[in-house]
Formats: structure tokens, sequence, C-alpha cells
């Protein structure tokens, strides 16, 4: 019996050691998910002003009514 109960507790530190580490990892993409969001929003600003200054102030870009 004792022995059992030392391989269960051994198994839920394993266990929770791993929850831990994919904890991490999501915390991890999750940063980067939020990174990349900021810089695509800070391109989609910069490729608007560019086809701005390129067309005139025209949108070609943007679909037709």
């Amino acid at each position: 019996m004792e022995e059992r109960l030392t391989e269960l507790e051994t198994k839920m530190m394993f266990q929770d050691q791993i929850i831990e580490e994919l904890h991490q990892v999501i915390y991890d993409q999750q940063q980067q998910l939020d990174k990349l969001g900021a810089e695509m929003a800070v391109l989609k600003k910069q490729l608007a002003l560019l086809t701005q200054n390129l067309t005139g102030g025209e949108d070609h870009l943007a679909p037709a009514p």
C-alpha cells in the first residue's frame, strides 16, 4: 500500500510540473500574440499612410462601394 501511495504521489508531482510548464508556454505565446498584434496595427497604419501618400489621398485598397 505504501508503495502504491508513493507511486501516485510521484505521478501527481510529475503532472503538476507538466501543468506548470504548459502554463508558461501558454503565457509566453500570449505575450507573443499581443506583441504581434501591436506590430500589425502599426504596420496597418503605416500602409494606410503610404497608400494615401502614393495615391494623393485616394484609398485604392478599400473595396469599391
